[in-house]
């Protein structure tokens, strides 16, 4: 028991860092921060705690201090992948576009399988209106993730943005008219409701 564990010996860096993941799985980030802090206090190199409460900070919707956060576990962790993906997300919520591009496209170069990266550049990309960008990072988180709701629901989005914007419509899939555009949507549509 963590709470007893922390009796024993108050200043145990690894049970109050158990105890704040604790706290954040339960929905509680408020209780889980001071926890990190302290944690942090006693190990400061320990990129995981900064990272840790960097996520409680943005479940917080605390941006700056979560993008402070995992940028010092990235300092302690330059390979932290996960740290560059949520600190992209942060950027991404403030507006700060580019600054979250080149974060997700961080994440992707230190693991060029993690689908999620793919999916959240695909919405920056979205954001800015680059849907030609957007449909190339949605289909490759597909195809990494064939099961992604997500990635399949944003990708028939941007198809029906793109299918808006011109048709017919070339992209890296091929060449699709406005039927074939809508019949491509439909089955986007069709798969990520089968699996959402």
């Amino acid at each position: 028991d963590l709470n007893q564990s922390l009796k024993v010996n108050p200043r145990h860096a690894l049970s109050l860092y158990n105890r704040g993941m604790a706290y954040r799985a339960n929905g509680e980030p408020d209780r889980a921060v001071p926890d990190y802090d302290q944690a942090i206090k006693l190990n400061p190199s320990d990129a995981a705690a900064y990272y840790n409460r960097g996520l409680a900070y943005r479940d917080l919707r605390d941006y700056e201090r979560a993008i402070q956060d995992f940028t010092q576990a990235i300092r302690l962790d330059p390979n932290f992948a996960l740290a560059y993906n949520n600190r992209a997300f942060a950027w991404q919520v403030k507006g700060e576009l580019d600054k979250a591009l080149a974060d997700y496209t961080a994440a992707i170069r230190l693991n060029p399988r993690s689908a999620p990266a793919y999916c959240n550049r695909g919405d920056t990309w979205q954001i800015k209106g680059d849907v030609d960008k957007a449909l190339a990072d949605y289909t490759e988180a597909i195809r990494l993730d064939p099961q992604d709701p997500l990635a399949h629901n944003n990708r028939a989005l941007a198809w029906d943005s793109a299918a808006a914007r011109l048709v017919p419509y070339d992209t890296i899939a091929g060449r699709y008219d406005g039927e074939s555009a809508n019949l491509a949507l439909e089955g986007e549509y069709r798969v990520a409701t089968a699996q959402g």
